[in-house]
């Protein structure tokens, strides 16, 4: 999971993450990494999540955006799907 620049699509390196449960539960915390680094990643069993900031990075705008996410069991593959199942990127 990272933060993506909004005018250039790149990767920022600083974003404070969470994702939750669909009960709101909160059950992991990240920290992007930047565009040189690989994407920050946690397992996460089939179900509904979401995804917050708790700080952004110097220079950029709090996202007070929760974006919600399904992780799907596809042919014995996982996928990552939005809210309205389409494929995350990069997955």
């Amino acid at each position: 999971m990272q933060k993506l620049d909004a005018d250039t699509g790149e990767k920022v390196a600083g974003a404070k993450l969470y994702i939750e449960d669909e009960n709101g539960v909160r059950i992991a915390g990240l920290t992007s990494t930047g565009p040189s680094d690989a994407n920050a990643s946690i397992d996460l069993p089939v179900g509904k999540y979401y995804l917050g900031e708790t700080t952004q990075p110097v220079g950029y705008y709090y996202s007070f955006e929760r974006v919600e996410f399904n992780v799907t069991d596809v042919g014995g593959q996982l996928q990552v799907l939005d809210h309205d199942g389409n494929q995350f990127p990069g997955n």
